[in-house]
């Protein structure tokens, strides 16, 4: 509780004011009654009721430029706090704070000790506040024992939630103008509701039906559409079976004619070999013939013809297959033989 109120030069007045729980000022105007409560008010907390707070401006209000030093002070419990508003010669105004007799503390350690000390309430000055700054004062007064800054932080969140729930009650409300408006609109037929949805019911049914009939419909050109491409299919096998079976008969045909070929080739070839036969015989005795022939005009033995004039037996046999290529060639004839002997005879005279 604060005991005892002090002022030097404040408003006029110079006081000591000793204070009880319950004070009760009575005197005429001008005795100092709301200097005191004022001093009271400003040593407490730092500003005037007025909400002026500039040293200079609460220099103005309450001081006076004859006396530079105008000073308050209240005492709680067994402290004292005062602030000592002084006018400099070029107007400006400081102030100094005291506790405990020391001057010159500083703002941080005087808030610090002034803090246990009970906050003025004024009744008038708080009803004249805005909404807002009611609100401050009394957390101010009454502050809450948890964390003020989470909150507020949380008082915050709240009317963000708040905000967006009256937007979308908004926008519900817009949305129920619009489907009653749209529901007014509506052009319903005539009849009462039962008839209507008697009516209703039929369409259904008339609906199902068609549904039914439509997928019937679709079931069976379903089945047609595949009994159609299963028809093409086994026609196109049909056809490829016979035409395979077409391919077969024709490769037996070339088969059988190529064996006939080979057959002929074959029996053409013992002919050939036969004949070949035929004319190596006949080419011997060609040789045997000339040989004898070649003995009688020499009137000599073949050895001795042959010592007279030694042949190698190379020369011989590529004279005899010279003889036998045209004897071939000439179809055998005999004359022709008997010439390109002649011939060949010649180089051994």
């Amino acid at each position: 509780m604060i005991t005892n109120v002090k002022a030097q030069n404040f408003k006029g007045l110079t006081f000591d004011q000793a204070l009880e729980q319950f004070n009760l000022f009575v005197g005429p105007n001008g005795s100092g009654k709301s200097a005191r409560s004022e001093a009271l008010f400003l040593a407490r907390h730092g500003y005037l009721r007025s909400g002026l707070k500039k040293n200079q401006d609460i220099f103005a209000a309450c001081g006076d430029p004859q006396w530079p030093n105008m000073t308050v002070e209240i005492t709680h419990g067994n402290k004292t706090f005062a602030r000592r508003l002084r006018l400099s010669g070029t107007g400006s105004v400081s102030q100094k704070l005291k506790t405990n007799g020391a001057w010159n503390v500083s703002k941080e350690n005087f808030a610090e000790y002034l803090a246990p000390v009970p906050r003025v309430f004024d009744v008038n000055a708080f009803m004249d506040l805005s909404d807002q700054k009611k609100i401050d004062m009394i957390f101010q007064l009454f502050p809450p024992a948890g964390d003020v800054r989470m909150l507020a932080s949380q008082i915050e969140t709240l009317a963000e939630k708040l905000n967006a729930k009256v937007s979308d009650t908004r926008a519900l409300e817009a949305t129920v103008q619009k489907l009653n408006k749209a529901k007014s609109e509506i052009d319903l037929p005539t009849g009462t509701l039962a008839e209507t949805q008697g009516e209703l019911e039929k369409t259904l049914v008339t609906l199902s039906g068609v549904q039914k009939s439509l997928a019937q419909e679709l079931l069976r050109e379903s089945q047609a559409e595949e009994k159609a491409n299963f028809e093409a299919k086994k026609a196109q096998i049909a056809k490829e079976a016979e035409e395979n079976a077409k391919l077969l008969e024709k490769q037996k045909i070339n088969l059988a004619e190529r064996q006939k070929r080979m057959d002929a080739q074959g029996a053409i070839g013992v002919a050939r070999q036969l004949e070949l036969d035929k004319k190596i015989s006949s080419r011997e005795a060609a040789v045997k013939t000339a040989e004898l022939s070649l003995v009688r005009r020499a009137g000599k033995s073949m050895a001795e013809i042959k010592e007279e004039f030694p042949v190698s037996l190379s020369a011989v046999v590529e004279s005899i297959e010279k003889i036998m290529s045209t004897m071939t060639a000439a179809g055998c004839d005999a004359c022709a033989a008997e010439m390109v002997c002649k011939m060949e005879m010649r180089k051994y005279k």
